[in-house]
């Protein structure tokens, strides 16, 4: 018998199905940059959300986050480059989820920081619980956001080896 063919959004995992998809890397013909005033556009690029984009975005293997989705039911996942992103940005800030999420919302840069079109950039609270919910779950999760949060690390070239005593 022939396997079927497989949709966008229907990918094989370890032979099961799971309604996971990875980001579509197409660029949008409404993304921000192309209404910005070059001023301020000259001013994006100039800050720290370019240099996430072009050297911490890349290094989130969506692949590896396949595990945390259901085998065919329910609907397709957030694009894990987006929602990892989110969690990353919110540590860095030290925001709430909440916050967080206002920023993703609202913030330019964080727009440009994960690639996202204004339209794009909404999560709800319960993705982001959900998400991490997953991460403490699954053991290959937990290596995989391990594996990725060096990887971003050491190419913002970020040491983590000391830390202030009297921060949280």
């Amino acid at each position: 018998m022939e396997e079927p063919e497989q949709s966008e959004t229907v990918r094989l995992y370890n032979g099961l199905r799971l309604m996971y998809r990875k980001r579509n890397p197409q660029d949008s013909l409404f993304d921000m940059d192309y209404f910005l005033p070059p001023a301020k556009a000259q001013r994006l690029e100039a800050s720290w959300a370019e240099t996430f984009q072009h050297r911490a975005l890349p290094l989130i293997d969506e692949d590896l986050f396949a595990p945390l989705y259901c085998e065919d039911a329910g609907r397709p996942n957030r694009p894990v480059e987006t929602v990892f992103g989110v969690l990353l940005l919110k540590e860095m800030f030290n925001l709430t989820d909440m916050e967080a999420l206002d920023q993703l919302e609202f913030n330019l840069q964080w727009h440009h920081a994960l690639a996202l079109t204004p339209e794009e950039a909404h999560l709800c609270q319960k993705t982001l619980h959900n998400f991490r919910a997953g991460l403490m779950e699954h053991e290959l999760a937990r290596v995989a956001f391990a594996e990725t949060t060096d990887r971003i690390l050491a190419a913002l070239g970020l040491k983590v080896n000391r830390q202030r005593l009297d921060s949280t």
